[in-house]
């Protein structure tokens, strides 16, 4: 299991990092208790005034000079750590959610959208690491300073603290719960949020469509509806957020003023003196500024804690594959009565039953809708809910595990996706391959123009934009040469190419030895049907008729129908 899976909740993160973590507390710590303690300091310095002792207010002085210049160095040391400690928090946890998706299987990829992952990536990661992890940190600030300042307050005056340690509590209840309301309205802006992330990417996925087929204008009108949606969320979840704070900061005010005024009639009757009438007000920002805001806190850490759970359970369900592996086809696949429904009413495969030899290169023909596509998903372990046997060499698909199908398959559709790289880079995929051996299959694919003109440093743009189809085609093969795959599925590859150049790529393809080629398409090439070992007819789901060109022409059947409309 990847080492990043089993750090599979905050308290593993933190626990890796735990001298770090310990360190960052204590730092935040002594800090407080600097800061709190300069309210001391400063009491002293107006006391001494008062009384007009010069010698002890510059000693004083001196003092807190020390004092400041340890605030400093404890307050950079802290940001630096805690800087360098979050590093790794965010990294570890990007890392590790990024992993979660890119080993699911297909079936399980496909059953999230596309936009709920960006927003896991994006969004949710952030609010996790602001709303929850950096938020312990602070809330155990805020008690502390709430702790040391009252114990501060004790030491002037037990009285003077009692009153305000009573005040803090109810400015504690009142605020947690107003605080509290804001706790739905955010949940609701992260659901819109993911809803919207997910529309952008669909929305401009399908660029070409929305062009193609003049749809600009619905398109706008539905993407607004969900930018209203969404602001109108930030909308009512700022108005909660901003009621609160005027509320919070009103009675902060009230609370100063009040204090003031009571420390006033106390020194007018010389219970405290001026100096700590001052370190009292100084203090209470210690008390006041943390009350208000550790509510604030410990609601967000409420609302993000649904969000933190899914983050962290992603985290532990990469599992081990006990199933089988299969690296290499040493003689052949086999279809025993295979059926198979998507929605369980319909049989898109119906009682199919074959046999696909190691090196021979197959035709799989059918019109549109006819199962041919979805024999090779059942090939490939995409669907394994079928009835019948699928076997390679004897062995149940289903018993192999992922990997095997990734080193024995390679699969060419009509969409080819090419990275935002160099033309060697999305040849190689991250592998170290001999010059040599590329320059051998990109011959065999007739890449050798392209490469001589813009060389194997070109940088292809994103989605390939700056190649042609049979470009991105060729490359798409040549790749899953390169990476020796045995069996290569072209899934109407070549449906969207000019019919001369997909002729040339076709025929390019079925002169390479000891290569399994499965060529599922609805157009076909009379002479280039000639060269195929064997070519099967499909028709709602059944195998109407299999063999050699030849033969199944002169039976006047399906094939002569298909080659003649």
């Amino acid at each position: 299991m990847n080492s990043i899976a089993k750090e599979s909740n905050m308290k593993n993160l933190i626990m890796k990092k735990k001298g770090q973590f310990i360190t960052i507390l204590l730092l935040i710590s002594v800090k407080i208790v600097l800061s709190s303690s300069m309210a001391l300091i400063l009491k002293q310095m107006i006391d001494i005034l008062t009384y007009g002792n010069y010698r002890e207010f510059c000693r004083f002085i001196f003092v807190a000079i020390v004092y400041f210049i340890l605030s400093v160095v404890i307050t950079v040391e802290s940001t630096i750590l805690n800087l360098s400690f979050f590093k790794y928090i965010g990294c570890s946890i990007r890392k590790g959610v990024f992993r979660n998706i890119i080993i699911k299987s297909v079936i399980e990829f496909r059953e999230k959208k596309i936009g709920d992952f960006i927003s896991r990536l994006n969004n949710e990661i952030n609010i996790v690491e602001s709303d929850c992890i950096a938020n312990v940190l602070t809330i155990y600030a805020d008690i502390l300073s709430i702790i040391v300042a009252c114990v501060l307050i004790f030491s002037i005056n037990v009285k003077f603290a009692a009153v305000m340690l009573a005040i803090a509590l109810l400015l504690l209840l009142t605020v947690t719960q107003l605080s509290n309301r804001a706790i739905k309205p955010r949940n609701k802006c992260i659901e819109c949020m993911r809803n919207y992330n997910g529309k952008v990417k669909e929305y401009l996925t399908g660029y070409e469509v929305i062009k193609n087929f003049g749809i600009e204008n619905p398109i706008s009108v539905k993407f607004n509806k969900e930018v209203d949606l969404l602001e109108n969320s930030i909308y009512q979840y700022g108005k909660v957020q901003a009621s609160f704070e005027i509320i919070s900061g009103y009675m902060n005010f009230a609370i100063m003023f009040l204090v003031i005024i009571l420390g006033g009639f106390m020194t007018f009757r010389s219970v405290i003196s001026i100096g700590s009438l001052i370190a009292i007000v100084q203090l209470l920002n210690g008390i006041i500024s943390p009350v208000s805001d550790l509510s604030v806190r410990i609601t967000k850490l409420k609302a993000s804690r649904d969000v933190a759970k899914n983050l962290f359970e992603s985290l532990t369900k990469e599992k081990e594959d006990t199933s089988e592996e299969k690296e290499v086809i040493s003689s052949e696949i086999a279809f025993r009565d295979v059926v198979f429904s998507y929605d369980g009413n319909r049989n898109v495969i119906d009682h199919v039953s074959m046999v696909l030899e190691k090196g021979k290169k197959y035709s799989i023909l059918g019109p549109s809708g006819s199962g041919k596509s979805t024999l090779y998903k059942l090939i490939c372990q995409e669907y394994t809910n079928y009835l019948g046997d699928i076997t390679i060499d004897g062995v149940e698909v289903r018993k192999l595990n992922q990997k095997s199908f990734h080193k024995m398959f390679s699969i060419v559709n009509q969409e080819v996706f090419l990275f935002n790289e160099t033309l060697r880079e999305n040849l190689i995929l991250e592998r170290e391959i001999p010059d040599a051996k590329i320059m051998e299959v990109t011959s065999l694919l007739g890449l050798q123009e392209m490469i001589e003109k813009r060389g194997m440093d070109y940088l292809i743009n994103e989605d390939g934009n700056n190649l042609s189809g049979g470009e991105k085609c060729r490359i798409a093969i040549a790749r899953s040469l390169l990476q020796d795959k045995q069996i290569l599925i072209l899934d109407e590859a070549f449906s969207s190419l000019d019919r001369i150049v997909a002729d040339k790529i076709e025929s390019d393809i079925l002169n390479i030895d000891n290569l399994t080629v499965i060529n599922i398409t609805h157009k076909i090439n009379e002479k280039i049907l000639e060269r195929y070992d064997e070519i099967v007819m499909i028709d709602k789901g059944k195998i109407e008729e299999k063999g050699k060109y030849h033969e199944l022409m002169l039976e006047q059947n399906l094939l002569f129908k298909f080659c003649r409309n």
